[in-house]
Parts: structure tokens; sequence; C-alpha cells
């Protein structure tokens, strides 16, 4: 996966950043304590909160549990290549087994050492919890005291995100359910089949197990004696290999964006991964945070519903909706002018991906559906159509929907407000209906929807999640009886039929890009001719940094500010590797 975003992407993902303000620190207020970072993330109060981190409600702290149990590596995706943590090497031997070696003198807060026991015992554990790596790993084995072997029975490149960003647990913490594990493999026991009420048992020890102390090999480590209802606090880890680390603590503050918007505008926190609404955004710049406008990789689009609504099995009326809608005004509503990029290749991947996957031939092929009303009114007569007092109707029923949006979601609403504004002023009649989030994905399973924004796109660096979300995850359902947008998954384009479901598959599979590619270009091509959904604005982030905290903060141009800020953290990064560090007084 060789130069995964292009230059250019990078380049545009870059200035956004410097109009974003960031520069050198600034003088001005601190938090009390000039040596503690201080950030947010959500979490469950003990005793619902507790140290078991495989399952719901274990402390388990998003971006910043690499601060804790961390992976083996992190991704740094404009080099397209990974940054060691616990891991000193990594990589495929042959086809089928891929093969890690562990950093020497690595050691837990206690100060054991990690080993490729803790790896075993991790993807023991890994397997009553279903890990997606076991669709592609067989075995998991233990070569020395560093070496941890993977024998693959499906290999795949997207293995090694898998492997290698999963976060490592103490064998000393889980190894005695661990051996269970193995003990029931050894014996062949069917999960599925005669043994399942055994396995069952199984999963429901490590579900209900609560560690009573959290080992961690990070630069820092947790004791619940730290948590309370409205913080928390990692204390350095004496024994941790990762020195560089500045910090003497992490203060975590409880909460989503409204709990700590007070917090910020007051300078009691310096970093969050939060999305604040615009008039929020200009008072956070205007007490002296830098504005963080890295990629997602994805955003809001415009599903449909092809069983509910009979109208949008049309693809003239798809095309329709597409050149009726100006993405750059629903991203300038939904994320202000800067951190909402209106979506241009329509292929159902990220712009800044297109380059390197698709060819450069292939690529001017593309139709941008450009904003273009008079287009979009000649289809609709194309059609069937006609307009009747500034609404289309066909065999005089006028054309009316209903748009689902997830209530919840400050940026999804005003998307879907100003589509349905648009779509009205075209002749679409379009009501919103706006739901909690739980309820809309149910709604949506269900088929309960006519129209629904969800999302497009995926924070992951192979397209192969993109379409396996768009057309699997968010449309036909998970399960059989679900009914999703009842997407007909085999489709004929320019006369060719395309099982999108086997290019998905294909877009993944083996351990060559080119196959993979050549999967990825057709159900490239497939979907910006189909356009089966309409992907509305890429979204960046909008997340505040109060630079005047540190001594120093990378540069515009350091490629790390283009990863995916919520899956590959380098705000985290740079707290291990000690690049962030407090304001020398």
């Amino acid at each position: 996966m060789k130069r995964l975003f292009h230059r250019l992407g990078i380049a545009l993902i870059l200035a956004a950043l410097v109009l974003a303000g960031l520069a050198m620190p600034n003088q001005g207020a601190q938090a009390v304590d000039p040596d503690t970072f201080y950030g947010g993330w959500p979490y469950s109060v003990p005793p619902k909160g507790h140290l078991n981190t495989f399952v719901p409600d274990g402390l388990a702290l998003g971006i910043y549990q690499d601060l804790l149990e961390p992976s083996m590596a992190m991704y740094v995706w404009a080099q397209d290549t990974y940054r060691g943590l616990l891991a000193e090497s990594w990589g495929f031997e042959g086809n089928d087994t891929y093969v890690v070696k562990l950093k020497s003198g690595a050691r837990w807060s206690d100060g054991s050492p990690v080993t490729a026991r803790d790896v075993v015992v991790t993807y023991a554990i890994g397997r009553l919890r279903n890990f997606a790596d076991f669709t592609y790993v067989d075995t998991v084995t233990q070569r020395d005291e560093l070496t941890v072997e993977f024998k693959l029975k499906n290999p795949s490149t997207l293995v090694e995100r898998l492997l290698l960003r999963t976060r490592i647990r103490a064998a000393k913490t889980y190894g005695a359910i661990a051996e269970k594990v193995e003990a029931f493999l050894a014996a062949g026991k069917d999960r599925a089949g005669a043994d399942k009420a055994e396995w069952d048992a199984l999963v429901a020890e490590i579900n209900e197990y609560r560690p009573e102390k959290l080992l961690s090999s990070g630069p820092y480590t947790l004791d619940l004696a730290d948590v309370t209802d409205s913080q928390l606090t990692l204390r350095r880890n004496e024994f941790s290999i990762f020195k560089d680390a500045k910090f003497n603590k992490v203060v975590l503050y409880n909460g989503e964006t409204e709990a700590v918007t007070p917090l910020f505008l007051a300078k009691e926190m310096y970093y969050g991964t939060y999305f604040f609404p615009q008039s929020t955004e200009r008072a956070l710049i205007e007490a002296g945070f830098t504005i963080l406008r890295s990629p997602t990789y994805s955003g809001p689009g415009l599903f449909f519903n092809y069983e509910k609504v009979p109208a949008f099995q049309d693809v003239r009326v798809r095309h329709a909706i597409a050149y009726a809608i100006d993405r750059a005004q629903v991203g300038a509503v939904a994320y202000g002018e800067l951190s909402g990029n209106p979506a241009k290749y329509m292929v159902g991947i990220s712009d800044s991906a297109v380059p390197n996957w698709i060819p450069q031939d292939v690529i001017a092929t593309l139709n941008t559906y450009d904003y273009n009303p008079e287009k979009a009114a000649q289809l609709m007569e194309e059609a069937g159509y006609t307009k009747s007092n500034g609404v289309w109707t066909k065999d005089g029923k006028p054309f009316e929907v209903e748009l689902l949006v997830p209530s919840d979601f400050t940026d999804w609403v005003p998307a879907g407000e100003n589509v349905a504004e648009q779509l009205n002023a075209f002749g679409i009649r379009t009501t919103v209906r706006g739901t909690p989030r739980a309820q809309q994905v149910a709604d949506v399973k269900a088929g309960n929807f006519d129209m629904s924004i969800l999302l497009w796109g995926f924070p992951n660096p192979h397209p192969f999640y993109a379409y396996r979300n768009m057309y699997i995850t968010n449309t036909v359902g998970k399960l059989p009886d679900e009914k999703g947008a009842s997407i007909p998954l085999v489709q004929t384009v320019d006369g060719e039929e395309y099982d999108f479901a086997a290019l998905i598959a294909a877009s993944g599979a083996g351990i060559d890009f080119g196959p993979q590619r050549e999967a990825v270009t057709k159900l490239a091509v497939s979907f910006n001719k189909l356009l089966p959904i309409v992907p509305l604005v890429e979204r960046l982030g909008n997340t505040p940094l109060l630079t005047e905290a540190f001594e120093s903060v990378p540069p515009a141009d350091d490629p790390l500010y283009t990863n995916a800020f919520g899956q590959d953290s380098y705000i985290v990064l740079w707290l291990i590797d000690g690049t962030l560090a407090p304001k020398q007084r």
C-alpha cells in the first residue's frame, strides 16, 4: 500500500492546518500543574467502570489506551509505514505467516518483562471476544521469548493493521482464562456445536472478570484510586521502556463535548478529539487554542432505501439528487469553511486515497457531479417526472421523502437539514426526522427510513473497509432478517455484471496489492456510475490544542498531522516519544 496518500492530498490537509493557525506557542494562562497533560475521554465510573479492558465499561480510554496498554506499532498514514511501539520488527514470511518481534527490555508496571506470551494470551482472550483478526489468523504461537508467529488461514494485507494495532495485555492478568481457551483448542472443542455450552461459559467468565490491578507496559499506569466521577489520573510507569515521555502525569476529564467545553475555555484542558460547534470553535481560537483540522477519511453521506422508495432504483434519480445538492454548502453549514471538504471524486473512498488505488487515466473519466440544478432537472424529466407547483411528480404523485438523521450528532443534523432545504428548493419534498443515534441505526437496519444520513468512507487506510461499511454494514444489514437499504449487491454496469460482495472480498484478499487495486478500481468506477449513495462531505477534525502549554509543537508540515486522529493519534505518539513536553518556566 505504498504512498497511500497522494502528495497533493497531503498538501491540502497541511494547508488547512496552516490556515487553522498552527504557530509558535503563545504565552497565557496554564492549568494548575504545568507538568501534567490535560485531556479528556468519556468513561464509566467504578463500580460500573472496571479494569478488564476487553469488555464493555472497561476503562479502555480510546486513543489514550496506548499510554497504558500499547499496541505493537502505530501507523503513519502519509508515509504508509508503521512506527514500532512494543514491536521491534514485523512482516510477512511467505504468504501464510506473519511474524512480530518485540522490543527487548519492555516491562510491565510490576517490573515483569513483556514477552511473546503476553501477545499469545491477548489473542487467546481475543478468540472469546471474536477479534476480527481471526477472519485471517489460524494460530498464534510463541517462537521464542520475544517472537510471535501468526499462521494465516486466509492471507490478506488487511491482517497487518489488525495485528499491529491490537493493544497487548498482560499474561499475568489474563493467563488463567487464556490457558482454558488453549486447552479447549487443543481438545478440539467445537464452539458452534456440541461444546457450545462450555465455550459460552468461558465467554461469560471473561465478561465477568474484574482484575484488581491494571498492569501497564506504556509510559503511564492507572489505579482505580485515581478515578473519580469527573476525572482520572495516569501516573508514570517507572518500569516502562518509554522513558522519553516528558509529562509526569496525564489527567483525563470525563464527559462529552458539552461537559468539557467550559474546561477548554478556562484553559484547564490542553487537547480533545471532540467536535465543537462553530461558535465554540471561534471562542477557543480567541482563547489561544490552535484548531487541528486533521482528516477523518470519512463523513456524512446520503443513503437511499431502494425497497421503501422505488424511485431510488432509477439511477437517473440518484444522479439528479447528486447534481441538485451543493456539497460545498452542506460542508460549510455542518463544519464551517475549514473543517468540511465536499466530496470530489464520488467513488466512496476518501479523495486523498484515490490516486494511490485508482490509475490516473481512470480518475480522468470519473464524474464529479458538480452542482448543476439544470442537469438535475433534465435527468428528472428523462426519468418521467414533471414539475407541478414547484414539486416533481410522476403518475400524479408528488415526490415526497423523509430524511432520517441522528439527533445527537451536532454535525450530521445541520448537514441533513441543509440537504433537505436544497432538495425542497429543487422540488423533492423532504422532511427531516431526527432520532437518537441508537434508534437511527435500528431504523436503518429494519428498513424503516426513506433516506438517511450515514457514514461514507472509513477511517482505515484500506478501501475494503469503506466499501464494506457502505454496501454491507449500512445497507443490506449484518443479519439475514435486516433489510437496511436493500441495495442489490449484483448489478450490471455498462453491460458488465458486478458482484459487489465478491469485489469487496477481492479488494482485501492476498498479500499482493496489484489484484487488490484492480478490485478497488472496479468498485470505484461502478460506484461512480451507479451512485448507490451520495457522499456529501469529508469531515476534518476541529480538535483544539493549547500550544502555549508545550515547549514546542511540530510544524504544520509534519506528516503525522495527516493521521486519522481518532485511530492513530499523533498527540498520543508525541506524548510517548517526548515530542510534546511541558512548557519550561
